[in-house]
């Protein structure tokens, strides 16, 4: 009975063996071989699918999985889904990648040596993309009068890229949104860094963390800061005088600091009373914010000594300069007048080299002559470069000094002075010595003789004026002695 039994066993899988091998391992009823189970967890971007490989056919199984498009009837030519290790029974495979909202054609496929076989087809559709997910907005930090450092993190992207994110703020509104102040730090998910600017001081603000995508934006936490203390401006520093005169001077100074509270006006103060002058005294206006500026003082009093700050302004108060700059304002020039190591010869007209406008500035004589006797220099010797106009003596002076050697000479007479601590000190030209003679009563200390010029008429000739009749000479001869007086420029 049991011999029987074994020989009917036998030939059935003889049987079985040879209608295969006829079939060549036909998957024709796949319901037998491979099926699709189900889709489940389904995702704006991922879904898992499941299948069954109930037999082989005889031929080992090289590979199992999930195939899937969104177009019907997937194959494993297209995208697909592997599934280790490659044997019979039952397995899912998570498909990724996917996009949001859109519907899917899956099915089970198994591999040997005979062909592929597939499960039926199944369809399922992702879920709809969303907003963003963030998980918190970062707690303000590194707080200042004008400045807050926050943030946030963004853990998904709602299956639609993010375009834009950041922190929006307000100190009026208690749930801040985009449609209000906000900075924007990139793209993406993950965590980002926000530098809050412009804020004010001692001000409570509102913030949260944000992030766009195709769908919308959505918030993180509202979190709250409050700015720190506003203070005077600090390192206000005054800028030395310059360009002084009768009656104005030019001074200014530097802000690094609005102690943050915008500086509202900065300038410079001054006064001839007190030592440390205010706001309340005279003073300019140059503006507003930090940085350095340029002040013209006007309306001054001549020879007046002033005391001047700089100062900046913020809604906290008013910040001085901690060096009070002094200065004494020119006198009421006139011809005649001593005055800066000599005396007054001319004052600068409109037209003349070195005129300016508002300004007054001019010639100064010595108070006596440098010689009563001296050669011109350098006769049979070309000085290239001299000139009879007004405002050249000083080019003409460095020429001569410069091609003659000679120490005695009108020229290195006046180069060399020193007098009244002063050193600047040349020969005039023709038209600059001209000046002296018309005014020769006024200055005073002039001879009735020949003066020299530092003009040269030629190789052995040059310009002289004869301080008694005013007669011009253009052909003096080089080597003559002749009275000689110097000036200066003020």
């Amino acid at each position: 009975m049991k011999k029987l039994k074994l020989l009917k066993i036998t030939l059935f899988l003889i049987t079985v063996f040879f209608f295969n091998c006829d079939k060549e391992f036909d998957y024709g009823n796949i319901s037998n071989a491979v099926k699709t189970i189900e889709s489940s967890n389904i995702t704006q971007t991922s879904a898992n699918v499941s299948g069954l490989v109930m037999l082989d056919n005889g031929s080992s199984i090289s590979a199992r999985g999930i195939c899937y498009s969104t177009s019907n009837n997937p194959s494993v030519n297209g995208p697909k889904v592997i599934s280790n290790p490659a044997v019979l029974g039952n397995y899912f495979c998570n498909l990724t990648n996917l996009a949001p909202e859109t519907t899917y054609y899956a099915k089970a496929f198994a591999t040997n040596s005979f062909g592929t076989a597939y499960g039926a087809t199944i369809t399922f559709t992702t879920l709809e993309a969303s907003a963003p997910i963030l998980s918190n907005t970062t707690a303000a930090s590194s707080i200042t009068t004008s400045t807050a450092i926050s943030g946030g993190v963004i853990t998904n992207n709602g299956a639609s890229p993010i375009t834009s994110r950041g922190v929006c703020y307000s100190s009026t509104v208690t749930i801040p949104t985009i449609a209000g102040p906000k900075t924007t730090n990139g793209t993406g998910i993950g965590t980002f860094t926000s530098s809050l600017t412009g804020l004010t001081s001692n001000t409570t603000y509102y913030i949260r963390a944000y992030a766009t995508n195709g769908v919308g934006t959505a918030y993180g936490d509202v979190k709250t800061f409050t700015t720190s203390q506003a203070t005077l401006p600090t390192g206000v520093t005054t800028t030395t005088t310059s360009v002084i005169t009768q009656s104005s001077a030019i001074s200014g100074g530097n802000v690094t600091s609005d102690g943050g509270a915008v500086i509202t006006s900065k300038g410079v103060c001054w006064s001839s009373l007190t030592t440390n002058p205010t706001i309340t005294d005279s003073k300019t206006i140059n503006g507003s914010g930090i940085g350095s500026f340029s002040s013209t003082l006007s309306g001054l009093l001549p020879s007046t000594t002033y005391y001047i700050r700089a100062y900046a302004t913020n809604s906290v108060g008013t910040a001085y300069g901690n060096n009070t700059i002094i200065f004494t304002t020119l006198p009421n020039l006139s011809v005649g007048q001593l005055y800066q190591g000599g005396v007054v010869a001319y004052l600068f007209a409109p037209g003349d080299t070195g005129y300016i406008s508002g300004q007054i500035h001019g010639l100064i004589a010595t108070a006596s002559n440098q010689s009563t006797g001296a050669p011109w220099g350098c006769s049979g010797t070309s000085i290239v470069g001299t000139s009879t106009a007004f405002g050249t003596g000083l080019v003409n002076t460095t020429a001569i000094v410069n091609g003659c050697i000679s120490s005695t000479s009108a020229a290195a007479l006046c180069n060399n002075l020193i007098s009244g601590g002063y050193t600047d000190w040349y020969l005039p030209s023709y038209n600059e010595l001209n000046k002296l003679y018309l005014n020769r009563l006024i200055i005073g200390g002039f001879n009735n003789t020949s003066y020299w010029t530092s003009s040269q008429s030629s190789s052995t000739t040059a310009w002289s004026i004869n301080f008694s009749s005013g007669t011009i000479s253009s052909a003096s001869n080089k080597t003559n002695s002749m009275y000689v007086r110097a000036i200066r420029k003020f």
